[in-house]
Order: structure tokens, then sequence, then C-alpha cells
């Protein structure tokens, strides 16, 4: 019985040895299973938006400019065209991508570029209406729902450069406006950037909470093992009885000591197999543990399967 034991003291000793640690190890593994699954449901979640924002910009492009005329000729609105082949250009490729690479760093950072360039495209196709300029936050908030910090930083240069070239060469299609000074789209970027710092701070404390959460976690399961180690490999017979008075685990040891399996035992309660002269005393220390916690020593005897007391 000692054998085990020795060998898994030995491993841990060796682990020591090597400057790794057990619970260390199975934390970081958490973590990043933990984190994976956020990138996976985040690209999920940004795959079904850029297909409403896409639907959207459409209907948009309808409703605001569905024709324009030259004279009495009229022909379908450019932004009609636009909403359509540009839209589904920004909106294809990422949505892919969160299909063929889920999780994958490079799809983050594609969702997060794209969607700056669906916010530049529906400001263009609503005429630079400062209401639209909001989704370029509203989607830097639900960019910090990856809670990694990274992907902020090619939405917040995408939309600078977005919002300085236009604001120079197109400023009615970003501002509303048919001329605009360069210092207005330096304004718009640092208000990013000042939305970028709290959002930061916000994804990195998650990243610390979800470290603690696994790092708990690791604990308690380093902790249970060690429990259930100790439980079976135990020289001595121990169970576990639940409020019900029926066996609810026991060791081989005590198995073999009483002569059954721990599925007929899990059947039994203490008394069925308690020698018939300790039955009272028996009952009696089962009331004095209801009543007082702690611990309790009594000596009993049992019957084994065949009537044998031990």
């Amino acid at each position: 019985m000692l054998a085990p034991v020795a060998r898994a003291t030995e491993g841990h000793a060796m682990s020591k040895l090597n400057g790794a640690s057990p619970t260390a190890d199975r934390a970081d593994e958490l973590y990043r299973q933990h984190q994976h699954k956020i990138y996976c449901e985040t690209d999920r979640l940004f795959a079904q938006l850029m297909v409403v924002q896409w639907l959207v910009g459409i209907a948009a492009a309808f409703l605001i400019t569905p024709s324009t005329w030259n004279g009495e000729t009229s022909a379908i609105h450019m932004h009609v065209w636009v909403s359509i082949f540009l839209g589904g250009l920004i909106t294809i490729f990422p949505v892919w991508l969160t299909r063929a690479w889920p999780g994958a760093a490079f799809t983050r950072y594609v969702i997060a570029t794209a969607q700056m360039l669906m916010s530049a495209l529906l400001i263009s196709l609503s005429g630079g209406r400062i209401e639209t300029h909001f989704h370029v936050f509203g989607s830097l908030v639900i960019l910090s729902f990856y809670r990694d910090w990274r992907v902020l930083i090619p939405a917040t240069v995408v939309v600078a450069a977005d919002h300085f070239l236009r604001g120079i060469y197109w400023p009615y299609s970003v501002y509303g406006v048919l001329t605009a000074s360069p210092w207005r789209s330096l304004e718009h970027a640092a208000w990013v950037v000042f939305e970028d710092v709290f959002l930061v701070i916000s994804c990195l404390r998650s990243v610390t909470e979800m470290r603690s959460i696994a790092s708990r976690r690791a604990e308690l399961e380093a902790s249970e093992y060690s429990f259930r180690e100790i439980f079976e490999e135990a020289p001595i017979g121990i169970a576990v009885v639940g409020l019900d008075e029926k066996f609810r685990r026991v060791n081989s040891t005590f198995s073999t000591m009483l002569d059954y399996s721990e599925k007929e035992l899990q059947t039994r309660t203490p008394l069925d197999v308690t020698y018939p002269g300790d039955v009272a005393l028996s009952r009696d220390l089962a009331e004095t543990m209801l009543k007082n916690s702690g611990s309790h020593h009594v000596e009993k005897r049992y019957l084994r399967k065949n009537g044998d007391a031990v």
C-alpha cells in the first residue's frame, strides 16, 4: 500500500526540481480553455452581427438614397451598389474565418478591422450623420468582449485612418459637410483613444479574474484528487454516510473488510452491518454527530457478509 504513495511523492519532488508545478500547469490549461471558449463565442457573435449590419446597410441605402436623377433620367444610386458589394466584401471574409479558424488571433484582428470598415460604410451611407458615429464606439465595446486588448489596436488604426483620409478628400461622407479641418479627424481619433484606455483596463481586469478563477479551480481539483487518493489507498476502512443514513461511498479496504462490494454497501445503512450488540452504541453516535459537529471516536464491531463479526 505504500509503494504508490512513494511513487507519487517522488514524482512531485521531480516536478519541484524541474521548476514546474502541477497545479500551476493545470491552472494555465484551464485558463487557456476558458479563453479559447470566449474567443470562439465572440467570433460567433460577430459573425451574426456582421451579417445583420450588412442587411441593415442595404436597407438604409434603399431607404435613404435609392436612386439618383440626371435631368428626367433616374438610375440606381451608387450607395445601393456600394452597400451590396462593398458591404458583402467586408462581411463575407471575416464570417468565413469564424468558421474556418474560430478562436484564432488572425480571425479576431480581421474581425476588428472589418467591423470598423463597416462603421465607415454605414457612416458614409447615412451622409456622415453624427448619430451613426456612435456605431464606432459601440463596436469597440463589443470588441472588448474578446477580453483581448490587442484587437483594439487595428480597430483604432482603421478608424483614425478612415476619418483622416475621408476628412481630407471626401468630408461629406464622414462629417456631412463639404469641408472639414484635419483637427476634426484628430478630435474623433482622440475620443476613440479615450474609450480605448478604459476598455484596455477592463480587458486586463477580466484576464486577471479569469486567471484567478482558473487557479482556484486547479487548487480545488488538486485537493479533491489528494482526498480521493488518500481515501482509496488508506490501509484502514473509510466510509461516507449521507443524511439518509445510507453509505454514500466506501473505500476498497472497507469493502474487503466486510466482504461487500461498494454497490452492495450503498444500498445499506451502517446499522445493517453493525454487530447486534453495538446497535445502541451506533444510534447514540449518529445522534451525537447530528447535534455536535467535530470529530468523534468510538469503537464498535461490524458484520461481514457471511455473518462473522469483525
